[in-house]
C-alpha cells in the first residue's frame, strides 16, 4: 500500500536527516504554511533507512557529484535548492 508523506524542510543547519522508507518516490517540494515542505510517495511498511538532505543557496559553491537535485524554493529574498545526498556507507 502506498501513502503520501510530507516532511518539513528547515534551512537552519543546511542539512536534514530523515528516517524514511526504502523505495520511496519523490513527488514535490513547495512552500506551505510559510515554510518549505517535501512530499514523498512511500510504502509505510517498508524497511527504513536514514536519508541525508542538503540545502544550498544560490551562488554558493558545493560538490554536486554525489547529490540528486529535488527542487528549489524562495524564502524571503533568498532562493534555496534541496538535494538528496547519496549514501557512502555507514557514515556520510
Amino acid at each position: 500500500m502506498s501513502v503520501i508523506w510530507k516532511f518539513p524542510v528547515f534551512i537552519d543547519d543546511g542539512a536534514i536527516r530523515r528516517d524514511m522508507p526504502k523505495g520511496r518516490k519523490f513527488l514535490s517540494l513547495q512552500v506551505q504554511g510559510g515554510g518549505a515542505q517535501m512530499w514523498w510517495l512511500v510504502d509505510p511498511d517498508s524497511e527504513r533507512e536514514s536519508v541525508l538532505f542538503v540545502i544550498h543557496g544560490t551562488g554558493h559553491s558545493f560538490n554536486a557529484a554525489r547529490e540528486t537535485y529535488l527542487g528549489t524554493w524562495k524564502e524571503g529574498q533568498f532562493v534555496w535548492h534541496l538535494f538528496e545526498k547519496e549514501s557512502r556507507g555507514p557514515r556520510w
